[in-house]
């Protein structure tokens, strides 16, 4: 598979996963709060991510500075998304098709 075409499989495979973790997460809303189910989204993502970066990783190519700042980002950046996200998918409500 070419890197380009690899690209646009993770890309994809991406918004699937993000809107189908929407989709199921929904009803876990209603049972606890936002900030809880924005944590436990991290934790599922940290363990989804850390066995893809495990099965993709390349001798040489680890470097401490680059793991402590995409921690540090990564952790606050996308806390605080899911946080806020969640908080207005709680006020609001998840999106729905218009019945025709």
């Amino acid at each position: 598979m070419s890197p380009e075409s690899q690209t646009i499989a993770l890309a994809i495979s991406a918004a699937f996963v993000s809107a189908a973790t929407n989709i199921t997460f929904a009803p876990a809303l209603r049972q606890m709060g936002s900030f809880a189910l924005a944590q436990f989204n991290n934790v599922g993502n940290t363990i989804l991510l850390g066995a893809v970066g495990f099965w993709l990783y390349e001798p040489g190519s680890f470097r401490w500075e680059a793991l402590a700042w995409f921690g540090v980002l990564g952790v606050m950046n996308y806390s605080i998304n899911r946080w806020v996200f969640y908080t207005g998918m709680n006020i609001v409500g998840p999106a729905r098709f218009p019945a025709s």
